[in-house]
């Protein structure tokens, strides 16, 4: 399923393969150091902030025994536009699962209500964390 054309720039529906949204009124937590939040199911507690661009903040997570750290990237979707480039972003990051790179994994994807920003989305996209080489 593809996201919905709509006059909205933010009222996307979620494709097959991202959780839904809360249900809503339902709150979103912030993401900070020691939030527990749920990314399509799987729960993280966020340990600590690990990088920020133009599209949002990636967090370090702790992801419990089965899967240990990973990052969460917050994108914030203004627009139709940028909505398609998270969706595709979480699309691509699933196609490279498994192939033996050194990429992250894809663990799940959630789009989420923006907090302050009436009508627009969240896309939260945990993955596992790989460290960087000095």
């Amino acid at each position: 399923a593809q996201a919905s054309a709509s006059s909205g720039a933010c009222d996307a529906s979620p494709k097959r393969s991202m959780s839904p949204s809360p249900v809503a009124g339902e709150r979103v937590p912030d993401l900070a150091p020691g939030a527990l939040v749920s990314v399509g199911g799987i729960v993280c507690e966020i340990t600590q902030p690990l990088g920020m661009g133009s599209f949002g903040v990636v967090w370090a997570g702790d992801a419990g025994s089965d899967l240990g750290e990973v990052a969460v990237k917050e994108i914030i979707c203004r627009s139709q536009q940028e909505l398609d480039r998270a969706e595709y972003e979480a699309a691509l990051l699933m196609g490279l699962t498994g192939r033996g790179l050194r990429a992250p994994s894809f663990v799940a994807a959630e789009l989420v209500p923006s907090a302050g920003e009436a009508g627009c989305k969240t896309m939260r996209l945990a993955m596992t964390r790989v460290l960087g080489e000095p």
